[in-house]
């Protein structure tokens, strides 16, 4: 779709994502955060448009060691099926895992393009899963991991607004996981904040272009 789509809907869309922030993140009131610090918890709360700016490796920083990000990545790909994976095991090893660890790149060669917000962001949502099936710990909504993924995820999106530039399909596929995590939470606004994600994610997805991502078509 052209960019003139994006501005016809610009208001209405804008709209979606005040109404699918549901004010602040409960993760902000409560002591689900790990101890993140406050920059990086206002960025989250103006999701989906951080009025505040970090750099991208404040983010990068709460990534967690390999050996974490192993196991969440395959508990993500174990439970992907029953929950619509929007990331297959293709894009997730040779794609994004390569972008954030020396570990899962061939012969340790850098990737060729460097990590936006929303790589980011996928990347976090994909080990909030990841947390959120791990049977070792709480269920949601009292995962303490996984809330605190989903946090990071809000303030990646944050970092670089949907409604600034044409999204790519790691966006796409960010907001649609964090759809579906919401209803996964089964709190009193968890239904809302699904719907509204992930008629956002549809509305995105249908001004996508293949330049403006790194993502192949043999991976969706």
């Amino acid at each position: 779709m052209t960019t003139s789509f994006c501005r016809q809907n610009e208001r209405e869309l804008q709209e979606e994502l005040s109404s699918s922030s549901g004010g602040s993140h409960p993760s902000i009131l409560g002591d689900t955060t790990y101890a993140l610090p406050l920059p990086v918890l206002e960025v989250s709360a103006s999701f989906p448009d951080a009025s505040i700016r970090l750099p991208l490796y404040a983010l990068e920083a709460y990534l967690p060691s390999w050996s974490r990000a192993s196991q969440l990545c395959n508990l993500y790909l174990e439970q992907a099926p029953w929950f619509f994976g929007a990331v297959k095991a293709g894009q997730l090893h040779e794609e994004l895992l390569p972008l954030y660890y020396v570990e899962a790149r061939p012969q340790g060669i850098l990737p060729p393009t460097a990590p936006t917000p929303h790589d980011l962001a996928l990347m976090f949502v994909i080990f909030c899963f990841g947390a959120v099936t791990d049977d070792t710990l709480p269920p949601a909504p009292g995962n303490v991991e996984a809330d605190r993924f989903y946090t990071l995820t809000r303030a990646a999106i944050a970092l670089s607004p949907p409604m600034d530039r044409p999204p790519s399909v790691c966006t796409v596929q960010a907001f649609s996981l964090m759809a579906i995590y919401q209803g996964m939470v089964a709190n009193q606004d968890s239904i809302e904040s699904t719907w509204a994600l992930m008629g956002l994610a549809t509305k995105l997805a249908q001004s996508v272009s293949p330049q403006s991502s790194r993502v192949t078509y043999g991976h969706l």
